[in-house]
Order: structure tokens, then sequence, then C-alpha cells
């Protein structure tokens, strides 16, 4: 099945991408590094330097995999702001496992209530 997403950091229009197996799997994977070093404190300086820089490349790598982007767009990408590209992950994460616009901006707004 086709899942439109919206990334207009990227593109005004949406991207369609599969929900395919591998598409799922590698939104679990990347879902699953960001919880392991959400917490960078317990590491030492050049650890933590070091998982953050694979953060970032892998977080790139799965943008570009998934939207298919043409390298106008990969270049786009290079200049969104870093926090912007943890959430730009997170989106499209969830809009391949089922989320719509609506459940995923409510998600976010009970998450800054809790915080």
């Amino acid at each position: 099945m086709s899942v439109s997403i919206t990334v207009k950091q990227i593109q005004a229009k949406p991207f369609f991408a599969e929900s395919s197996n591998l598409n799922i799997e590698s939104a679990l994977r990347i879902q699953l590094k960001l919880a392991k070093i959400s917490d960078l404190t317990d590491m030492e300086p050049i650890q933590a330097l070091e998982a953050e820089l694979e953060l970032v490349g892998t977080c790139k790598k799965f943008v570009i995999e998934v939207l298919q982007l043409t390298a106008k767009q990969q270049e786009k990408l290079d200049h969104v702001d870093y926090q912007e590209t943890f959430n730009i992950v997170n989106y499209i994460a969830l809009r391949l496992q089922g989320m719509t616009d609506d459940q995923i901006k409510e998600s976010e707004e009970e998450d800054e209530k809790n915080d």
C-alpha cells in the first residue's frame, strides 16, 4: 500500500512511499536506534559524538531511501535543521506504520503536555 508523506522542507507536494516490509523494518530500526541513544549523557564524549554522527547519517539515509529522493532533494535535506531532521524521520516512520497526520499531531501535543 502506498502512503502519502508530506515533507515540506524538501518539496511542497507529497511523496508516496510503500508500506512494504522493507520500509517498515527500516522505520522500526531507526526508531530503535533513536530510543537507544536518546540519552548520550551516560557515554564518554567521544562515544557520544560518534553515536550522534552515525545517527545523523542513518537518519539521512532512511529519508533518502524511503522517499527515493533525487540528488537535488538530497541537497535540500542536507540543509534541514538538525532537530527537524529527527522530526521528519519520526513523521515518516509513523506514517509508514499507519498513523494519520491528525493522529501524529495529537501524539505530539500529548508528548508536549507530558514534558
